[in-house]
């Protein structure tokens, strides 16, 4: 297993390569017989530790995660030394860069770097198998592993329950009971309906395609036995058609078969507020984030927002959830497959898997 980090805007850094030594092929997850890391630091020295008793390394791991120090071991053997200039430059798939033209330190250390990928293109990866000393196939085939079950990102099952008003929901909380709130409807004159933080609203917001209109916007509130209450989602109705199926929303470059269990692609929140508002509306300067939001999202939970330089548009915000994160954005889909309403959910209610 190769370890990559972010080195500048245009490497990445190999900072570790794992290999294990494997009881014949019929073994139990993690039950290897001999453990090498090779971790390469920045300023490209070398430390190569090789563990052959995989539960005293474990406990020694978990002490250090503890914050108790590595204590040392007879059944781990470390060796430390230089990355040799001539063996790296040798290396045609790997590129080596002088750790000052990043850094701007006066000592030039080298590293082992591969140029930063697009997204979706694993062919430089493929290239650092080769650089492990192993023989590339001429083509690759993947097979599904039926013994690590079903391989299903997050999927909507759920999002019903928390738009039923007076609905008794387990909460990441405690127990609560959902209580409908109106936020007012947001315009949509574009077309594109897009959901963000409203302190990151970009050139390219996280967007539904619906008909030009506006848009009643509801926030499912989790009422708890204190009297306290949380946005456990917000809706935006476009019709009263019943949804049948929940569909993620998804960006042009983003693909659900990449996804691990439970996985979604969806909206970030960096400021505990999230919002809906068309996709035209352009992003909102200090003055007004810091200023007239914030005053009323602090004085309640959501607020309907008019910007004087974005005429016949507004945005509907309200607080997320438990604040920052990244929440799934579902598109509900009625009979006939046009969208019925579009939720953000903030899953204090979980899993929806």
């Amino acid at each position: 297993m190769i370890d990559l980090e972010p080195h500048s805007d245009t490497l990445m850094r190999v900072y570790r390569d794992t290999r294990w030594l494997l009881p014949g092929t019929d073994h139990p997850f993690g039950a290897w017989e001999e453990q090498t890391t090779i971790a390469i630091s920045s300023e490209g020295r070398v430390e190569i530790e090789t563990a052959s008793d995989r539960d005293a390394w474990e406990a020694r791991s978990q002490a250090w995660m503890r914050g108790q120090g590595r204590p040392e071991l007879d059944t781990v053997t470390a060796q430390y030394f230089s990355i040799p200039e001539d063996h790296l430059t040798a290396r045609r798939s790997i590129r080596v860069t002088p750790y000052c033209a990043v850094s701007g330190h006066d000592r030039t250390p080298m590293v082992l770097a591969i140029p930063t990928p697009e997204f979706g293109d694993w062919s430089v990866f493929v290239q650092l198998i080769g650089f492990r000393g192993h023989e590339l196939a001429p083509r690759f085939t993947f097979r599904h592993d039926e013994s690590a079950g079903v391989h299903e990102p997050l999927t909507g099952d759920g999002i019903d329950q928390l738009l039923i008003a007076g609905a008794a929901l387990d909460t990441s909380e405690g127990p609560a009971v959902v209580e409908l709130a109106d936020a007012g409807s947001v315009r949509v004159p574009s077309g594109h309906l897009a959901a963000a933080d409203p302190g990151w609203i970009t050139d390219d917001p996280r967007t539904v395609r619906v008909p030009p209109g506006d848009y009643p916007v509801t926030l499912s509130l989790m009422r708890f036995p204190d009297g306290g209450k949380r946005v456990g989602a917000a809706r935006v109705s476009v019709t009263d058609a019943p949804v049948r199926t929940w569909e993620m929303a998804l960006g042009a470059d983003e693909d659900p078969l990449v996804l691990g269990p439970g996985q979604f692609y969806g909206v970030g929140v960096d400021t505990g507020y999230a919002a809906f508002f068309d996709a035209s509306h352009g992003p909102l300067d200090d003055d007004t984030f810091d200023g007239p939001l914030l005053d009323a999202l602090e004085a309640d939970l959501t607020t309907d927002l008019t910007i004087a330089h974005t005429p016949g548009l507004n945005l509907i915000a309200f607080r997320a959830g438990l604040g920052d994160g990244a929440y799934p954005l579902w598109i509900g889909r009625a009979a006939d497959d046009e969208v019925s309403c579009v939720v953000v959910d903030f899953q204090l209610v979980r899993p929806h898997s």
